[in-house]
């Protein structure tokens, strides 16, 4: 399994495809099996990079605190990921947490960006997105992970996707059952505070790369609100809400979400 070693820290990552690179970062909790949905026709095209952010399935924590667990650190391991293997520039993709790594990697390293794709994410964290965060930190505490997975379900899944597109769900269940050992608790907490601590919305301004901003119409978890925020604020960008999806529109509709992307994407935002 190839890891590379950042300080006392080994992250673990993968390489599929060949072409200009595009660097997958996964979300609160998340493995890069995230991106499950994405690779296949993705690396048809681009060489994608998929990794487990720090502390997460088969990357290390390294010698850190809770307070040094931030998510300027975490695009920091993204730039050394890059460093490691040989990437001077790359389409950058988040989506939800990954989004906000994806945010600010933008801002802290812009010569290293083609193109900025946000997905389902937020610019700063709202007093009900902190209240949500802390409630799924007592609850990852006290049940299982399967059922704590499913006590996230509501906010995951569109009402069309669990009316039409269930197999959907079914599919990404079978993939997480497989996939031990995805978080501890102890690092959600980590990756909550860090989310809590998320603010970037005066500074977005400063992104000048073509940026794409999608959502699903009905996210309940990050609201579509969040994104316009994001939309309003980056000049060089493109809003796309799409329609019957909730958080998790990467999975709920891959196929129309990995045509509209990888068109941004080979054109490098000239669509």
């Amino acid at each position: 399994m190839p890891k590379i070693s950042i300080g006392d820290t080994k992250l673990y990552y993968e390489i599929h495809g060949k072409g200009e690179p595009i660097i997958l970062i996964a979300g609160l909790g998340s493995r890069y099996n995230l991106w499950n949905w994405q690779i296949g026709d993705y690396s048809k095209y681009f060489q994608c990079v998929v990794f487990d952010n720090r502390g997460v399935g088969e990357s290390s924590l390294g010698h850190i605190q809770e307070k040094d667990y931030t998510i300027d650190l975490l695009a920091s391991d993204v730039s050394k990921l890059m460093e490691n293997l040989n990437i001077k520039k790359a389409h950058i993709v988040g989506t939800s947490m990954g989004g906000t790594i994806a945010q600010s990697f933008a801002l802290n390293y812009p010569d290293k960006v083609i193109t900025l794709s946000l997905h389902a994410t937020w610019p700063k964290t709202s007093s009900r997105l902190r209240l949500f965060f802390d409630t799924q930190v007592m609850l990852i505490g006290k049940l299982d992970p399967e059922t704590f997975g499913m006590s996230m379900a509501p906010y995951i899944w569109s009402e069309d996707t669990l009316d039409h597109r269930f197999y959907v769900i079914e599919e990404f269940r079978k993939a997480n059952r497989n996939n031990k050992n995805v978080v501890s608790s102890k690092i959600y907490k980590f990756q909550v505070r860090a989310c809590n601590n998320f603010d970037i919305l005066s500074k977005l301004s400063n992104i000048t790369c073509p940026s794409l901003i999608t959502v699903g119409s009905d996210d309940i978890l990050i609201l579509p609100k969040y994104s316009e925020q994001i939309y309003g604020e980056i000049k060089n960008s493109k809003l796309h809400i799409l329609n019957g999806c909730g958080h998790a529109l990467i999975i709920e509709k891959a196929k129309e979400f990995n045509n509209l992307t990888i068109d941004f994407l080979k054109n490098k935002g000239k669509v």
